[in-house]
């Protein structure tokens, strides 16, 4: 229970207006999964590996918010250096 309180914390935190960051963290353990997916032969075993994962629930969310700020950072040096 303790993995849902960290996770709505994590998405209310940074995107309490539009739960945009669901996004991020859905990448984020397909990210961290990687290996594991990679390796199954069929659906069957990639749903299989996505329910039973050894990925930490704190390396997704950690993860995840690494994508979110390097998106926000690019997205800001491109507004600041456009030239109008």
């Amino acid at each position: 229970m303790y993995q849902v309180w960290a996770l709505w914390d994590a998405i209310l935190s940074v995107s309490s207006d539009d739960l945009s960051f669901v996004q991020y963290l859905c990448v984020a353990m397909l990210h961290e999964a990687r290996d594991e997916l990679l390796a199954q032969d069929d659906v069957a075993g990639v749903l299989q590996c996505l329910k039973e994962t050894s990925v930490s629930y704190a390396k997704v969310v950690d993860t995840a918010r690494e994508m979110h700020d390097r998106l926000l950072c690019e997205d800001a040096i491109a507004v600041a250096t456009r030239s109008d």
